[in-house]
């Protein structure tokens, strides 16, 4: 679990009243210093130029009490962690074309305390678009319709939690389809997730390592080393993982039953890919395992080899190859977006050094023919939490679960 550069969208169907209060909870709550905390909106044009919702923004903003820790009146507490470079400048400084809706201000000497900001006119690829900070500071950035409002929400280094705001199905669908991030929440706010109901963790920078979701189904299973008990046959493998991929993680999972919300668990093929390490000591089996692990999740696989492999097994049609030193690898690795690595056999240190300078997560266990543990190793987790209700009474019903897979 690392950092996010959260963003919420609000469509032009989106409930103004509800949405306002969301982002402000999501934005301000705990002072912004939540990773999961909302530091964008993406508002459609239409409610962004002619509807109240700036103008409900303001006033939500301007309402919340700001005071120390030991005030129980205080909605806005003080900066806890080091005042950075780049909180400061979210906090003071404003960009070409942007403004203030809200300016926050300073309110002690220590730079400890400041009232909540909303600042207008963030552009795409700009500083404030693509910056974390860890302070209560809100962009605004203004969409001509949810497809623009994707791509700018996607368009960011990190993929913690992501919302939504909009009261048509259709867009909600549309929307968790084409995400990026482990965490979605449709018409609620963004942070406050619950172990079990909604585990946590992000995808691109803000996930590194085991990749598993704390508090989900996955997050002890990758504090283990797992082994075969005995030997297993590829063709058994392959069917075990057929069994697993057919009965689970093609499947969504509903996390908490309840009426007034869905909490739906599902996989995602590992879009960015895999990069798959082999030495000369790593078997035929354990490398025909590993690519039918990456044929069933549907995830994209290069084979990265530190020897040539005359006379093995042929690989599957359309399976990149390449042969290449630790070193050359740690070039790729430099200039791959997102890529994960999966090792088989030894683990070379300039391999090893290069992943870590470059925070790719690194899988190192041994392939293993149990569909249940090796399978979650070539897939992303994500949870997608819904609203069913509006106001109290319930209006929609989950997504159906071919929408969701």
């Amino acid at each position: 679990e690392t950092s996010g550069k959260n963003a919420v969208v609000v469509t032009a169907t989106a409930d103004v009243d509800q949405a306002v209060g969301d982002i402000v909870r999501s934005a301000f709550g705990h002072a912004g210093q939540k990773c999961s905390a909302a530091s964008l909106a993406i508002v459609d044009a239409s409610v962004y130029d002619s509807s109240p919702f700036l103008r409900q923004l303001a006033d939500a903003v301007l309402a919340l009490r700001v005071g120390v820790g030991s005030d129980p009146a205080a909605q806005v507490g003080p900066i806890v962690g080091p005042f950075t470079e780049a909180l400061e400048r979210a906090l003071t400084t404003l960009d070409p074309g942007e403004s203030w809706l809200v300016e926050p201000r300073c309110l002690d000497a220590d730079k400890r305390l400041w009232s909540p900001g909303v600042r207008l006119g963030v552009r795409p690829g700009s500083w404030a678009h693509q910056t974390e900070w860890f302070g209560p500071v809100l962009g605004i950035m203004r969409a001509d319709s949810l497809e623009q409002a994707l791509e700018w929400q996607n368009a960011v280094d990190y993929g913690l939690t992501a919302g939504l705001q909009s009261i048509d199905p259709a867009e909600h669908r549309v929307w968790v389809d084409t995400v990026e991030a482990g965490n979605l929440y449709v018409n609620r706010p963004t942070t406050g997730a619950l172990v079990g109901r909604q585990p946590f963790g992000g995808w691109k920078r803000s996930s590194v390592g085991p990749t598993a979701k704390t508090g989900g189904p996955n997050y002890l299973l990758a504090l283990r080393r797992w082994h075969d008990a005995q030997e297993v046959s590829v063709d058994d493998s392959i069917a075990h993982y057929r069994r697993w991929w057919d009965s689970y993680f093609s499947r969504s999972t509903e996390l908490a039953g309840l009426s007034s919300e869905s909490n739906q668990l599902r996989y995602r093929s590992f879009t960015p890919g895999v990069i798959l390490r082999i030495t000369d000591d790593v078997s035929d089996e354990a490398l025909a395992k590993a690519l039918a692990a990456a044929t069933v999740t549907g995830t994209p696989v290069r084979v990265s080899s530190s020897v040539a492999r005359p006379g093995r097994r042929p690989l599957p049609t359309g399976t990149e190859f390449t042969v290449e030193s630790g070193d050359a690898l740690g070039v790729a690795l430099a200039a791959s977006a997102g890529a994960r690595l999966r090792l088989l056999g030894t683990a070379e240190p300039e391999v090893l050094v290069a992943a870590a300078d470059r925070a790719v997560t690194v899988i190192s266990e041994p392939i293993c023919s149990h569909g249940r543990i090796e399978l979650v190793r070539w897939l992303r987790e994500q949870v997608v939490t819904r609203s069913l209700h509006r106001y109290g009474n319930v209006v929609y019903g989950p997504l159906e679960e071919s929408q969701l897979t």
